[in-house]
């Protein structure tokens, strides 16, 4: 699985080293998780189409999954565009949960991949609350329910990893406002004093990267999930390995 965020048409660094990474024949699907063309919108929609002819033909061959940024918000503000019109209509995601199998929303969907669940959502919808309290409400309920049967020992057994994608991190080890609006939204951390943050770079924190770059999640089996960071040569910059012997609720 290829995941990718903020790839834009004229700055698409990585593209290349994608490319080459689609070659191998490896991989199942593409995740690109937000912030497509920069901006789907811009050009009266021109850029958008330059973009999707761009990712066409690394795309042609297999799923191309995406979900909403902050940046197909934005073409809200600076065009016609209204409600993410413009990246609504250039998709076609549907939900494969049991919750509501079988339609079709680019905001919030889940599908089965191997031995895993991947549940993708909108994380504007929690930082414009106001303006979409409707959207917001749905997609709560529904994310709470995909989540919990998701986590029963029935689904847990023939899909024991749930990865969850969203533009916005969870969890922020940054002190950009920007980025972390949504820890703020979830955590109330509006003033930067958590365990995460820092002005010296945390002990915990090994490394540290500022470049172009893309992932790559690797579910090797049941117990064994490895996580690869590329960057833009297509070199590997940095392994994780996730060891999980007993999938389902953690106790406090």
């Amino acid at each position: 699985m290829v995941v990718i965020g903020d790839m834009g048409f004229e700055n698409a660094v990585s593209f290349g080293a994608i490319k080459s990474e689609v070659a191998t024949g490896e991989v199942d699907v593409l995740m690109h998780n937000g912030d497509l063309a920069y901006n789907l919108a811009s050009g009266y929609s021109s850029v958008g189409d330059a973009f999707m002819r761009m990712m066409q033909p690394v795309v042609a061959n297999f799923p191309y999954q995406t979900s909403c940024g902050n940046h197909e918000w934005m073409d809200t503000l600076f065009s016609s565009d209204s409600d993410f019109s413009n990246y609504v209509n250039r998709f076609s995601m549907y939900d494969m949960s049991t919750v509501a199998k079988g339609s079709q929303s680019n905001h919030f969907y889940a599908f089965h991949l191997g031995a895993a669940l991947i549940v993708v959502f909108n994380t504007e919808f929690y930082i414009y609350k106001s303006f979409y309290s409707k959207e917001f409400a749905r997609q709560e309920q529904w994310l709470k329910s995909v989540l919990a049967k998701g986590n029963t020992a029935e689904s847990r057994k023939s899909h024991p990893w749930i990865i969850v994608f969203a533009h916005r991190p969870l969890y922020c080890s940054s002190l950009s406002v920007v980025d972390c609006a949504l820890y703020n939204t979830f955590y109330g951390s509006t003033e930067n004093l958590d365990s995460f943050v820092s002005f010296h770079i945390p002990k915990w924190s090994a490394v540290r990267q500022r470049r172009f770059g893309f992932g790559i999640i690797e579910v090797v089996n049941s117990t064994h999930l490895i996580y690869q960071q590329k960057d833009e040569k297509n070199k590997i910059i940095d392994t994780v390995t996730i060891i999980q012997n007993h999938h389902g609720p953690f106790g406090n």
